[in-house]
């Protein structure tokens, strides 16, 4: 499946900034408790009084952080505007053809594997 890219000028709209800026909710995908990474996003959010829904995603694990998980992005109940992405490589373009299609508004992907080969 392919997801169409808005033009250039439609990807800076003042709406589409806050949903980056100032999310409404946000999910970690690839949520794990030995995720150095997601604890730090988990804590950061936490710390600083974030207001709004923190749900973790993971196809496999039933909790992350304490949470419950959701198998996918699409399995949302929650407005959800920002995804922070801790997954594989070979993962991340279905997560961000899930997370387009559950309206989620942008997507911090902490890269990692994808080294030349």
């Amino acid at each position: 499946m392919t997801t169409a890219v808005p033009a250039a000028g439609e990807l800076a709209t003042p709406d589409r900034l806050r949903r980056f800026f100032a999310p409404r909710g946000v999910a970690l995908v690839g949520a794990s408790d030995t995720s150095g990474w997601g604890r730090n996003v988990v804590e950061s959010l936490e710390t600083s009084g974030f207001p709004g829904p923190l749900v973790m995603v993971h196809p496999r694990h039933e909790t992350a952080f304490g949470r419950p998980t959701r198998p996918s992005l699409r399995d949302l109940d929650e407005p959800v505007d920002l995804a922070f992405v801790l997954a594989p490589p070979h993962a991340l373009e279905d997560v961000l053809e899930d997370a387009a299609a559950a309206g989620v508004g942008g997507a911090v992907v902490v890269a990692a594997g994808f080294g030349e080969r």
